[in-house]
């Protein structure tokens, strides 16, 4: 993201997480608002998959957080963004090697003894739509 560049951001889901089927509601959510912005079929498979990896994570070791669903805006480029917290211990957690090849900006900020938030941004491609 160049510095001041204007970003507009519509947060428009949050999604607590405590349990296996809060899981299988982060997934069908970002697919739902990936399929509405026109990420192509492969591309909300990618999303889909990274919100799966850090809701697993967050509930392996954290027992519980919240996911934060976001359409960005920076110019001409839309894309989704992921807010993933969690209150447990920050120095065990987040395996992030599956997910960090599947989007395209990934920040990770631990927290110790207040947790970890993982921000994830997958932009929209121009030839995403027609995929």
């Amino acid at each position: 993201m160049a510095a001041g560049t204007p970003v507009s951001v519509d947060c428009g889901d949050c999604i607590w997480l405590t349990s296996d089927p809060d899981v299988i509601r982060a997934r069908e959510r970002i697919r739902t608002l990936a399929t509405t912005i026109g990420f192509s079929t492969a591309d909300q498979a990618l999303v889909e998959t990274t919100i799966a990896e850090l809701a697993i994570s967050m509930l392996t070791y954290a027992r519980s957080g919240e996911i934060r669903l976001e359409v960005v805006t920076e110019g001409d480029l839309t894309g989704l963004r992921v807010v993933a917290r969690d209150w447990g211990l920050a120095e065990e957690r987040f395996e992030l090697s599956n997910v960090q090849h599947l989007v395209d900006d990934v920040d990770v900020q631990r927290r110790t003894g207040r947790g970890t938030v993982v921000t994830i941004t997958k932009w929209l491609r121009s030839t995403s739509a027609a995929a």
